[in-house]
């Protein structure tokens, strides 16, 4: 709650570099991605998952290993 773009958009980019950096027993290296929105007062949840949806195909479009705000 009470969190603007910039901080979100900062706390992913935190995760996904950590995550990026992290060599996992099994697997080894990994990457992730993220979709961040906002919710706004005219929203319900269906609305907020399909923003987020679309922010996370759109970061696999632009190569995956990558944080993207709609």
């Amino acid at each position: 709650p009470d969190t603007t773009k910039e901080q979100l958009i900062f706390f992913a980019e935190k995760l996904r570099s950590s995550f990026q950096l992290k060599n996992f027993d099994v697997v080894g290296k990994r990457t992730c991605s993220f979709g961040l929105t906002i919710s706004e007062d005219k929203d319900d949840v269906i609305k907020i998952l399909e923003r987020a949806d679309s922010a996370l195909y759109l970061a696999k479009r632009k190569g995956r290993n990558r944080v993207e705000f709609i």
